[in-house]
C-alpha cells in the first residue's frame, strides 16, 4: 500500500517524508505553459516525491456532454497524460463535476452515451503513458451523474476499455449511504482509493473503527494500491497530515 496526499506546488515539500507520493491537479499540468510544467518536474525530482496520482481531471468550463469537442479532449489528454507521466504518474481521477454534470432537460440516455465516448478517449490517451483513468462517484449535492461505487463500475464496463476503471472515496461512500459491498466486489477495477472523515477532514486515530471497517473492505476486493488524503486539512496542513499518519497505518 503507498500514501499520499492531494496537494498543491507549494505544499509539496511539506509531505515529503511523511508519504509515499503527491496528488496534483491534471488540469493545471494539462493546460499550464511549458516554463510552469518545469517547476513542478524541478519540484518533484528535487524532493524526490514522484506525483503518482492526479485529481481535477477538468475545468468546468469543458463540457462532456451536449456540445462535446473530442478533438479538444483528446489533444487536452495527449498533453496532460504525457505531463502527467514526466512527474511519475500512474492514475489520473475523473470526477470534474463542473464538467460532467448532466445539464437541466437534457436526455440523459445521451449524456451518458457522450460520457462514455469521453472515457474511452481519455483510456486511449492514458494507454500510450502507461496510466488509468479512475472515474470517481461523487456524493449527488456535488454531481447529478455517477454518485456511488455501483454506478462507476457501471461505466467502467461500458467504457470497455483496459485503462479505464473507478476510484472509491470514502467521503463520497459515507454520504451516498453505499454499502461497502460494492468497494468488496470491485476487484481489480478498483484502480485508486481517496480517504477522509465523515466531515471530511483528514482521518485521525480518532477514526479507528471506521478505518478498520474500510480496511476490510479493501482487502476483501484485493486492493493494495494507493490512498490519499482528500479533504479538509484542520487544524492546518502540517498538523492534520502528520495526525492521519496514525489512521493511515491501520491499513498497512
Amino acid at each position: 500500500m503507498k500514501f499520499g496526499v492531494c496537494c498543491s506546488l507549494d505544499r509539496m515539500a511539506l509531505i515529503q517524508g511523511y508519504y509515499d507520493y503527491c496528488e496534483l491537479n491534471f488540469s493545471v499540468i494539462a493546460t499550464c505553459s511549458e516554463a510552469e510544467f518545469l517547476r513542478y518536474y524541478e519540484e518533484t525530482k528535487r524532493l524526490n516525491l514522484p506525483a503518482e496520482a492526479f485529481n481535477g481531471f477538468f475545468a468546468p468550463s469543458v463540457s462532456l456532454n451536449k456540445e462535446v469537442d473530442y478533438d479538444f479532449i483528446r489533444s487536452y489528454c495527449a498533453v496532460g497524460f504525457a505531463r502527467a507521466k514526466r512527474l511519475g504518474g500512474h492514475v489520473a481521477v475523473l470526477g470534474s463535476s463542473g464538467a460532467r454534470n448532466i445539464p437541466e432537460g437534457y436526455d440523459r440516455t445521451t449524456a451518458e452515451e457522450q460520457f462514455v465516448q469521453v472515457l474511452q478517449i481519455c483510456g486511449e490517451e492514458a494507454a500510450k503513458q502507461d496510466m488509468y483513468v479512475a472515474i470517481e462517484p461523487l456524493r449527488k449535492e456535488e454531481c447529478n451523474f455517477i454518485n456511488t461505487v455501483e454506478e462507476g463500475m457501471e461505466f467502467v464496463r461500458r467504457a470497455n476499455h483496459p485503462n479505464v476503471r473507478c476510484l472509491a472515496d470514502f467521503y463520497h461512500v459515507s454520504c451516498s449511504g453505499e454499502s461497502l459491498k460494492a468497494i468488496e466486489n470491485a476487484g481489480e477495477n478498483l484502480i485508486h482509493v481517496h480517504i477522509s472523515a465523515p466531515d471530511r477532514s483528514y482521518p485521525t486515530a480518532a477514526d479507528e473503527a471506521l478505518c478498520k471497517a474500510w480496511k476490510t473492505a479493501l482487502n476483501k476486493c484485493g486492493y493494495n494500491g494507493r490512498i490519499s488524503l482528500e479533504g479538509k486539512a484542520l487544524p492546518d496542513f502540517e498538523s492534520a497530515i502528520e495526525h492521519a499518519k496514525a489512521a493511515l497505518d491501520l491499513f498497512r
